[in-house]
């Protein structure tokens, strides 16, 4: 499974993921924040839904779902700007 880039611990409103090699613009992929926490996501149409995961700092983070604000490629990296989270 493809593994997207975060440069932060953590997601919030107008941070960028970095998913090199996704090919299609839809589906499942792994994130690796800076802190070497991993969780899972799933891109459909212009939202993100990724699931619960826990920080290295031990920060317990809800499964959220993240509007795509921005998508854009550079080669074969997509990259994504978020939104702000949606509750479930």
């Amino acid at each position: 499974m493809i593994t997207a880039r975060v440069l932060h611990s953590h997601l919030f409103r107008g941070v960028a993921v970095d998913v090199p090699g996704m090919h299609d613009p839809e589906g499942p992929f792994h994130i690796e924040f800076t802190d070497g926490a991993t969780t899972t996501a799933e891109l459909t149409d212009d939202l993100l839904t990724v699931t619960a995961w826990i920080t290295r700092a031990r920060t317990r983070i809800p499964t959220r779902t993240w509007p795509i604000t921005e998508r854009s490629w550079n080669g074969d990296t997509l990259h994504l700007k978020l939104g702000p989270h949606q509750t479930p």
